[in-house]
């Protein structure tokens, strides 16, 4: 029997993320790290607060906060106080931090790559018309 749509979905979204854990590992790279920094660079590094990275990971709170540390101790981060709101505290990637997304996205597009070479050019144009499809009708509100 064929699964659900939303569930082959999913399993295809989980498979791409092992994989990119997995090469992320073999390269030495600390997979949390990796997150972390893969957030704040598809953010275009304007900074996020640590609960945005809970909520975004789905990781608790704790874990979040003793990655961030390591990560400011190694200089992949750095936090600074909100100018208007000093409560607030916004976590940025340092140059070195940057240094690290690009890897990040190397190992992205290694996996997008794979991705790409088991489909034939007009097998990805008509896989990319379903997704838009699909996507939009879950966008669009009742």
């Amino acid at each position: 029997m064929d699964k659900p749509i939303g569930l082959r979905i999913n399993e295809v979204g989980k498979l791409f993320k092992k994989k990119v854990k997995e090469i992320s590992i073999k390269k030495g790279l600390n997979s949390t790290f990796f997150d972390v920094i893969h957030y704040l660079d598809r953010s275009g590094n304007k900074g996020a607060t640590q609960s945005e990275l809970c909520e975004f990971l789905r990781l608790k709170a704790p874990t979040i906060s003793i990655t961030i540390q390591n990560m400011e101790a190694l200089g992949y981060l750095k936090k600074e106080k909100d100018s208007f709101d000093s409560r607030k505290v916004a976590i940025y990637m340092t140059k070195q931090g940057l240094e690290f997304a690009k890897e990040v996205k190397s190992i992205f597009m290694e996996v997008e790559t794979m991705l790409n070479d088991a489909l034939s050019e007009e097998e990805l144009k008509y896989f990319n018309n379903i997704i838009l499809k699909l996507k939009n009708t879950l966008e669009v509100e009742k």
